[in-house]
């Protein structure tokens, strides 16, 4: 990952562009690198999670098809992909050889593992397809036995396997005359440098030019290829659903239809996902293949995969939870396992075919049903007002650093200015939920099987809000009234945020550069920026954004959609740590703190703890 980039990396250019590549290049280098020392937090629970993912997909229960069988193989490949990524933060800096050499082929397993993983998806995607569209025959049907998912993964582990070790073989490890040095904001001690190495390719696979070009043409391939099938296996896979979904509601009743298994929307919200994170690596893919000859470009082209890693590592992460919100199969696993029984909340989000459904099962004080939607309005609400002070907050990050004289507007009576601005916009958002999601007698109809076969309950006796996107003459324009309101407040919010985010990060990164290696606290707070700047639009926005747009593609699926809400919690506590994993701050004032609690017990004695920590936090505040 380069750090800065310069004219001379691009002499190929103009000197108008050569300019233009290194500002551009110095800010996705930046962001690049940012995002890779924080990428360690979700490489962790990743781990985490996808070690939970795997035991529960291995029980008996869970073994029974081809599609678990290959959530099995894709859970290991994740599970290995993100262990390898935790080892490399481990061990950054250069050591002996034999350590850079394990590193080396641990980063040619990692990519292996993502493209076994990858390649699944698209093995999962093609059998549930033609699963789907040949119902009746029974050669395809075999698809689906137990013993097909396992032969697919057995051939892709050995094939990733052969690739791996001819690619190791090739090269060479050849030490470099110039010893590595760490830089000089490194916390290694001075003078501290360790013998480098460089691969190389032997000479006799550079001889041989035919097998270095099928080898690059089949490497290229293999990455290019599943970002052009997933997503045509998703749009596939959405015109089966919804075929299938018209063919059972003519021969079947609703109670019939719901007991089906929802492999196929797994499959398909799995295809998705995985057809969002590949196909703009095949882009990128393809766009380094074609600047072999422009050293520069590729140098930017890798910045621009370490930021994409990120969300490499976020869809590993993701299918557990996707499992849970869509397999009624997977929920028992888990029940099972922890020994839980089902209990249901009193507060639900449900998706199901062209609605979003926000419901409850709480009735405080006998009050009637139409007041408990407006407290449910009003509750959402709050979630607007949340926004609007997220961007308060970083307007005023911005005009305390660069724009000084217009803090004016939070001093004294002014701060009502804020108040009043999150309190408008909640309300508004309130009204547009309260007011244009009320059911009318369509929607009640068209929810009553559903709530019953779900949740057990008369539609009539329980609060309810419905996003309802079509209605019987087509397009419900309440509906869309209301999604554009939110939409609209969500948008403004959000461009806030971004607008006084990228000037902030502009501005810092010349100050940065103005500045010695010795302010790295200033250093520190830029990466904990760039980080809250995406902490929102990962946990915030992108599940806010996916469940208001859902109903729309009108897909056949039900499952409750409170998953992706979880986001909402998970913020508070990331934005949290973003600022303690950067900030070293925040370590020295929490070891101050332990250290006088010490004291108070009568475990240490100390004469200026109180002190220091005091005025550690007072510098705390003021460089923020």
């Amino acid at each position: 990952m380069s750090l800065t980039y310069s004219a001379s990396d691009f002499k190929e250019f103009s000197r108008s562009t050569q300019q233009t590549l290194v500002r551009i290049g110095n800010i996705i280098g930046s962001v690049s690198l940012s995002l890779y020392k924080f990428n360690l937090l979700f490489a962790f629970v990743g781990v985490i999670i996808n070690i939970l993912h795997l035991a529960i997909l291995s029980r008996k229960s869970m073994n029974t098809n081809s599609i678990n069988v290959l959530l099995i193989g894709i859970a290991i490949s994740d599970l290995f992909s993100m262990s390898i990524l935790v080892y490399q933060f481990v061990f950054l800096p250069p050591m002996s050889y034999y350590l850079q050499l394990i590193d080396f082929y641990l980063l040619s397993a990692r990519e292996s593992f993502h493209l076994i993983s990858t390649w699944l998806a698209v093995i999962m995607a093609s059998i549930r397809y033609l699963v789907m569209k040949y119902a009746l025959k029974s050669n395809f049907q075999n698809l689906s036995k137990k013993a097909t998912g396992q032969r697919f993964v057995i051939i892709l582990f050995i094939c990733s396997l052969l690739m791996s070790l001819y690619y190791s073989v090739r090269v060479k490890f050849v030490e470099l005359p110039e010893r590595w040095k760490p830089a000089e904001n490194c916390k290694l001690p001075k003078n501290t440098s360790f013998p480098d190495y460089d691969i190389v390719d032997r000479e006799w696979f550079l001889s041989a030019d035919w097998i270095y070009e099928i080898f690059v043409i089949l490497e290229g391939l293999l990455k290019i290829v599943p970002s052009i099938l997933l997503p045509i296996l998703a749009c596939l896979l959405i015109k089966q659903i919804k075929l299938a979904g018209n063919v059972k509601r003519m021969v079947s009743s609703k109670t019939e239809e719901s007991k089906l298994d929802h492999t196929s929307k797994l499959v398909f919200i799995m295809t998705i996902i995985f057809s969002l994170t590949e196909g703009p690596l095949g882009i990128v893919v393809v766009l380094d293949g074609l600047a072999t000859n422009h050293t520069g470009l590729q140098y930017i082209i890798n910045d621009i995969m370490g930021i994409l890693l990120i969300f490499e590592t976020l869809n590993s992460s993701t299918h557990f939870f996707i499992c849970v919100g869509i397999s009624s199969q997977y929920r028992k696993a888990i029940r099972e396992m922890f020994g839980l029984k089902k209990k249901k909340p009193k507060t639900l989000l449900h998706t199901y075919n062209r609605t979003l459904v926000y419901f409850s099962f709480f009735h405080p004080f006998q009050l009637p049903n139409y007041i408990l939607q407006w407290m449910s309005a009003a509750y959402c609400g709050i979630f607007a007002a949340t926004l609007c002070i997220l961007a308060i907050q970083f307007l005023y990050r911005f005009w305390s650093v660069f724009d000084t004289p217009k803090l004016i507007y939070f001093d004294g009576f002014n701060y009502f200015i804020w108040i009043v601005y999150y309190i408008f916009f909640g309300a508004l958002w309130a009204f547009a939920v309260g007011y244009f999601f009320a059911l009318d007698d369509y929607g009640k109809q068209y929810l009553a099987d559903e709530i019953v076969v779900k949740y057990h309950r008369n539609i009539s006796d329980i609060p309810i809000l419905s996003l309802l996107s079509y209605d019987e003459n087509g397009i419900k324009w309440e509906s869309l009234y209301g999604l554009s309101m939110i939409t609209g407040i969500s948008t403004v919010q959000y461009t806030v945020i971004c607008v006084c985010a990228f000037k902030m990060c502009k501005g810092m990164r010349e100050k940065l550069l103005a500045m010695s290696p010795l302010h790295r606290r200033i250093n520190q707070f830029y990466k904990a920026l760039l980080i809250q700047t995406f902490a929102p639009s990962i946990f915030l926005f992108s599940p806010v954004f996916f469940m208001l747009s859902i109903p729309y593609a009108d897909l056949n699926i039900s499952f409750p959609s409170s998953i992706f809400a979880s986001g909402f919690t998970v913020y508070p506590a990331i934005d949290s740590v973003c600022i303690m994993y950067c900030v070293s701050e925040y370590g020295r004032c929490f070891r101050n703190l332990v250290s006088s609690v010490k004291v108070k017990l009568g475990y240490e004695h100390s004469s200026s703890i109180t002190q220091e920590r005091s005025g550690n936090i007072a510098n705390f505040t003021a460089t923020n």
